[in-house]
């Protein structure tokens, strides 16, 4: 991994951590863009280009424009839903696969 993809799962985790432990103490499971900003070490305007990237991935929603959460509200649940994600991805390059291996006579 690199370094842009340690702060994504740096900023991930942090969702994560923050969102357990806001539904129990209020109920509120979001945190704001200075919380994240201020764990991870990272300048604003690199905060918020990784958390569209991570809501473009489905994995975090935006709720107002400085607060965010997790999509599913379960880190299992995300889990699973990215599992399906790849699992489709994968049937589809191999049946990709086959046929190119019939129509290069490999089969």
């Amino acid at each position: 991994r690199d370094e842009q993809g340690d702060k994504m799962t740096d900023i991930f985790m942090f969702l994560a951590g923050k969102t357990q432990v806001k539904a129990a103490e209020s109920g509120k499971k979001s945190a704001k863009i200075e919380d994240i900003q201020t764990h991870v070490g990272l300048p604003r305007s690199t905060c918020y280009k990784y958390m569209g990237r991570l809501i473009n991935s489905g994995i975090v929603k935006k709720l107002s424009p400085n607060e965010y959460s997790l999509s599913e509200g379960e880190i299992a649940r995300i889990i699973l839903n990215i599992r399906k994600d790849v699992d489709k991805t994968l049937e589809k390059l191999q049946t990709r696969a086959e046929q190119l291996d019939k129509e290069m006579s490999f089969v």
